[in-house]
């Protein structure tokens, strides 16, 4: 079956949430399907990977964010919306922009391979998974389920 990138990593995703379903041809089906998409995701993973310069990079970048926040009463920076609260905005910014000055090269790199990702996650593999009949398929499975299933199950 042909599946694009994401569409395995959402499949992986989502035969992850049924484990707990019931039914041995049901379970063999998640469970060989599981493994194919797994080594999939591995491979996936390895080849999406970021240099290591950019991981660098956005550890130190990450560190910088941290250093330069706001503190709580317990010296925990303060986070809103999933983002630290700077102290000293223009000090932050001359650090950061040091910083992006250092690594320039390797982010301007890594923005080209961003949009390389993109177009690898878009790609179509063929893999061979299972199929499974409705009549399997247990009755307890929700429509997000079925839903990420669907072009794996066979009407009867």
């Amino acid at each position: 079956m042909k599946l694009s990138r994401n569409e395995v990593i959402g499949l992986l995703t989502a035969f992850g949430t049924m484990a707990e379903l019931k039914g041995a041809k049901f379970s063999y089906f998640v469970a060989k399907n599981g493994e194919i998409l797994q080594k999939e995701f591995q491979a996936i993973q390895k080849a999406i990977e970021p240099p290591t310069e950019i991981r660098e990079y956005e550890q130190k970048r990450i560190a910088l964010a941290r250093q330069h926040a706001k503190k709580d009463d317990t010296g925990q920076p303060v986070v809103q919306n999933g983002r630290f609260v700077i102290a000293n905005e223009r000090k932050f910014r001359k650090e950061i922009n040091d910083l992006k000055s250092r690594y320039g090269k390797w982010i301007e790199a890594e923005e080209e391979r961003r949009k390389e990702v993109d177009a690898f996650l878009s790609e179509e593999v063929e893999l061979p998974l299972l199929r499974i009949a409705l009549s399997e398929v247990p009755e307890d499975i929700s429509a997000g389920q079925m839903a990420a299933i669907s072009k794996l199950v066979v009407e009867d």
